[in-house]
């Protein structure tokens, strides 16, 4: 079944081409005028320095893989909404299939697909950065790298199918999709640095799962960057600029360490892996 999914997801390039609209318009967004900003920000905060180019690109580059595992695993979806559209998937479920099967067939393919855009994307923004003469990514940092990307992939994909599971037609879904994709840039942070929102917004966004995922990327990816460009700063400036940023995250005046992160995601995985298990076998009776 998840070989089918990629097979259809592939074939269809409208589909393709649509989920990698949004890595686009964030890719668009920083060369137009998000760059420029974050980096008179960061100026305004900590003073001009030669390394803020790089952490703003580091900061950038975490929001894109975000994005990416959020976008590509609904164009994934979009089969399933097909398949519900068209009669195939109340097939699935009357039949032997374990309804949990069935779950993961569709979640592990959207998993799959945005690892493998994610790893594409951040290759290549990584070679360009390297043409530019900065390095990005370390040898060391690699291992826990891949470990935070293939969970929050898995994360973003099990909350995208859950709030799938609720459209039922191709139109609905691309509107879903559309609007998702849309908050996930906000919500998660990533257009926008959350210190420069409201208060009641940063409490929302705390809902939103993409919001930690991001956060724990970006706190291996800036790490070298920060610390580069906060030589002979306070403490207390450089936790302020992390919290401002988006690079750690305080709930309840506890900032957050990237275990608990994990375990966050890691509940989330579960829960929306469950709810849509649940969906789908109340579905069967339609």
């Amino acid at each position: 079944m998840i070989k089918r999914h990629l097979k259809i997801y592939i074939r269809d390039k409208g589909t393709l081409i649509s989920s990698l609209v949004a890595i686009f318009v964030t890719i668009g967004l920083y060369l137009l005028f998000l760059g420029n900003y974050l980096e008179n920000t960061i100026d305004q905060t900590i003073g001009n320095n030669p390394g803020n180019f790089l952490f703003v690109n580091t900061w950038v580059l975490s929001g894109i893989i975000i994005v990416s595992s959020v976008t590509i695993s609904l164009g994934v979806f979009g089969v399933k909404v097909k398949d519900y559209e068209t009669g195939i998937y109340t097939s699935f479920a009357v039949s032997p299939i374990k309804k949990l099967t069935i779950v993961f067939s569709y979640i592990i393919a959207a998993w799959l697909m945005s690892l493998v855009i994610t790893f594409v994307v951040l290759l290549v923004w990584v070679l360009l950065m390297g043409l530019l003469g900065y390095r990005i990514i370390t040898i060391s940092m690699i291992p826990l790298l891949l470990i935070y990307i293939t969970l929050n992939s898995l994360s973003a994909t099990s909350f995208t199918f859950f709030v799938v599971n609720f459209v039922k037609s191709v139109t609905a879904f691309s509107l879903v999709s559309t609007i998702l994709g849309t908050l996930t840039g906000f919500l998660a942070g990533i257009y926008l640095p959350i210190g420069a929102l409201p208060d009641y917004v940063q409490h929302f966004m705390k809902f939103f799962p993409p919001t930690y995922g991001v956060a724990q990327i970006r706190s291996i990816l800036t790490k070298e960057p920060l610390e580069a460009i906060t030589k002979g700063d306070s403490s207390s400036i450089v936790e302020q600029l992390k919290l401002d940023m988006g690079i750690q995250l305080k709930i309840f005046n506890h900032v957050l360490g990237n275990y608990e992160i994990i375990y966050l995601l890691l509940f989330f995985i579960v829960l929306f892996t469950l709810l849509s298990g649940y969906q789908l076998r109340e579905r069967r009776n339609e």
